[in-house]
């Protein structure tokens, strides 16, 4: 009989590792949560940190047999795969992707918030040599969404100006985060205002950059 496993963590516990062959797969949440739990996950497709094997058994028993003295060693790195699939997992992500996608879709959908983008900056690297890049642009009053639409292998962070008459609202997902691909900041404009927005880079080294796929201000 097949068994139904409730407590993965309480499961794997006195596991070394898990190992899993498919003919066909994505990316599995049991390796997922195997990483996360600082276990090594064995694994016979690509999958970020996973450790790699195939369908032949000889080579299967191999691979379980040098991870388990890998482990025995204490050279098995666990907090690296651990870190990258609690962050690129985290509930704060689920939510913020949830939230701004759907965001996203519906303004696609919407022709008049189409017509109310009033900055669109094109698709382009911005690499680490500087550290803040900016964008001046005169809006009406009303309330804005500075959104941006990307990747970066660094850090980052959306910023409005406040000066007279412009306020922020909402800055929870302004953050520019590694696997993270959406972040916006709510500001509200009182009256016609010049206004300063831009990306700020968080200490950037010379490998970094921010890859901007979109970066508007809808008024919405």
């Amino acid at each position: 009989m097949r068994q139904t496993i409730d407590n993965f963590a309480e499961f794997i516990q006195d596991k070394f590792c898990s190992l899993r062959i498919t003919f066909h797969d994505g990316e599995p949440m049991t390796g997922i949560e195997t990483m996360i739990l600082g276990k090594p996950f064995i694994f016979n497709h690509r999958m970020k940190y996973s450790i790699q094997t195939n369908e032949d058994p000889i080579h299967i028993a191999w691979t379980i047999q040098n991870t388990y003295e890998q482990v025995e060693l204490g050279q098995y790195e666990k907090s690296i795969p651990s870190k990258y699939y609690l962050e690129r997992n985290s509930n704060r992500m689920f939510e913020k992707n949830l939230i701004g996608w759907l965001g996203y879709e519906q303004s696609k959908q919407n022709k008049q918030l189409e017509k109310n983008k009033v900055l669109e900056v094109p698709d382009k690297n911005i690499c680490a040599s500087k550290h803040y890049f900016s964008w001046n642009i005169k809006v009406g009053a009303g309330i804005y969404l500075l959104k941006f639409i990307g990747r970066t292998n660094g850090y980052g962070e959306l910023s409005v100006d406040e000066t007279a008459g412009i306020s922020i609202i909402s800055e929870k997902y302004s953050k520019i985060k590694k696997f993270e691909t959406l972040s916006w900041i709510e500001f509200k404009v009182t009256n016609k205002s010049n206004i300063t927005c831009g990306i700020k880079l968080f200490y950037p080294q010379e490998n970094e950059t921010v890859r901007i796929s979109s970066l508007s201000i809808q008024l919405v």
